[in-house]
């Protein structure tokens, strides 16, 4: 679909940490720095290294540095567009700026306040990162995954007809949808998405040569998630909201879970509040980040993580698994999971309420793909039950 009012915005395929590190390692230089002794430097502290070349990590300076420039930290001459134009580019200044040292220093200094200060810049520089989070300070973001090719149905032949994949995307992904009481117009706009999609895609999905997994790929990146941004109107693609997810998750001004207790896929929300409300007046500018820590929630972690594990637990099993319970605390207390954990750790350790006492049980099974165990000084814990002996 093609949006009128479809807003454009390019979003660095870079850490949010790689954006500090940068600008504190081009403020402590003694000399003036070049784009190769970005590159260089990033390709140095790469958690993943490509094999060592010129042109290693070429893209992720490139971006680093435009980003930083973008919001006037550092200032810097043209850079390459392309890989064949790293060598002529190599040496292209870039100069710190006063803002740029300030946000050096209190990265050095308060590295929260520093994330918080470039969260405020994304926020007002990056229309995709706040019109994500303007979506998410509204509610949590059901996205209804395919993930494995049973979730098509067992009898499903293959190659699949295209009519036949596409009754089976959509039968999946509107009873998930409907299961959340998701506004029927916004399943409908799903639905037709879906069509369009499939369409837009025409034989390709049901080529013989497709394996099982590639197919879910295409199904899941160029359908799935599509058809439900549109039904959210945001209107970017799959990857850049896979990517401003991860730098939401950054900021700590979302987090994710595919945990959700009654959902199958991810659930997308937001961990933190702005000042002013930019949902009363989406284009207000905004000057403060206000994160839901422990001392934010603590007063209400006790009810909240009560209520959640009676909704989980059954008669016959007092214990429930531990990532659903988080998925469920997290998600109405807004938090991010380190908060669940610390809240957690205290409830273990001062009582949660009187009458009422905390069992655990280390995992079973590794933790959820894209999530972290749940850990209490240096414990790992897969399962948790309450015990109520004064009718709680």
């Amino acid at each position: 679909m093609e949006e009128i009012n479809e807003i454009k915005d390019s979003i660095p395929r870079v850490r949010v940490d790689q954006l500090l590190d940068v600008l504190s390692e081009v403020a402590s230089s003694t000399v003036r720095c070049s784009f190769d002794q970005v590159r260089n430097y990033l390709y140095k502290t790469a958690k993943r290294k490509a094999p060592p070349s010129r042109e290693a990590s070429w893209t992720v300076a490139r971006d680093v540095l435009s980003d930083l420039q973008r919001f006037n930290f550092l200032k810097s001459g043209p850079l390459p567009r392309k890989r064949s134009e790293v060598d002529r580019l190599r040496e292209t200044p870039c100069e710190i700026t006063d803002s740029g040292s300030e946000l050096a220093r209190l990265y050095r200094e308060k590295r929260a306040e520093a994330f918080n200060k470039l969260l405020i810049a994304w926020m007002s520089g990056h229309p995709y990162f706040r019109t994500m989070n303007l979506r998410l300070l509204r509610g949590p973001m059901y996205i209804p995954d395919i993930t494995g090719i049973k979730q098509l149905g067992k009898d499903l032949t293959f190659p699949p007809k295209r009519d036949m994949l596409g009754d089976r995307i959509k039968e999946t992904c509107s009873a998930r949808l409907k299961s959340i009481e998701y506004p029927e117009e916004k399943i409908t706009v799903f639905l037709d998405t879906v069509e369009k999609r499939l369409d837009r895609l025409g034989e390709f999905a049901s080529e013989a040569h497709l394996d099982a997994k590639k197919l879910v790929d295409i199904i899941e990146d160029n359908v799935v998630v599509p058809a439900l941004l549109e039904s959210e109107s945001l209107f970017f693609d799959s990857i850049t909201l896979q990517h401003l997810i991860g730098c939401a998750q950054d900021f700590y001004s979302a987090s994710v879970t595919s945990s959700y207790p009654g959902f199958t896929g991810r659930v997308l929300f937001s961990t933190c509040d702005f000042s002013p409300d930019p949902t009363t007046n989406p284009a207000v500018e905004i000057t403060d980040v206000i994160h839901h820590g422990r001392s934010l929630v603590s007063d209400r972690f006790a009810d909240i993580l009560l209520s959640s594990y009676k909704q989980l637990a059954s008669p016959s099993m007092g214990y429930v698994d531990i990532y659903a319970l988080r998925a469920l605390v997290c998600v109405k207390l807004k938090i991010q999971p380190v908060v669940f954990a610390l809240c957690l750790e205290q409830a273990i350790e001062e009582g949660l309420k009187e009458g009422t006492s905390i069992y655990t049980e280390l995992p079973f099974n590794p933790h959820p793909t894209g999530e972290t165990y749940v850990e209490i000084r240096g414990k790992r814990i897969g399962m948790i039950k309450l015990t109520f002996t004064k009718g709680g």
